[in-house]
């Protein structure tokens, strides 16, 4: 996968020593950057979130929801 390519990604949202990330299963994670403020409302809930790859495994959020 190459950098700056727009991706949606649904998993767990749990805090790590990386600050928010998305568990995706399976041992994959997102670290995810710039996450709004009331995010802590979704910690051990299922989201969907929209982002820009800016790193090997770290997404620029740009859209959360909960998930499906």
């Amino acid at each position: 996968m190459s950098r700056y390519t727009r991706h949606s990604e649904t998993g767990i949202l749990q805090i790590s020593e990386h600050g928010y990330v998305l568990d995706t299963g399976g041992g994959g994670f997102w670290i995810l950057e710039g996450m709004p403020w009331r995010s802590k409302r979704w910690l051990g809930q299922r989201i969907t979130v929209e982002g820009i790859r800016v790193d090997f495994n770290a997404l620029a959020v740009k859209r959360v929801e909960a998930g499906s």
